[in-house]
């Protein structure tokens, strides 16, 4: 997943803000590591 993607997701009102934050920070350190 990309963040875009995750982003675009928000409109889900299914979509826990705790899991996309989680999914972000995943995101966001995987890519730190490049």
């Amino acid at each position: 997943h990309t963040v875009e993607t995750i982003i675009a997701g928000l409109d889900d009102d299914d979509v826990d803000d705790d899991y996309i934050n989680r999914l972000i920070e995943i995101e966001y350190i995987r890519n730190k590591k490049l």
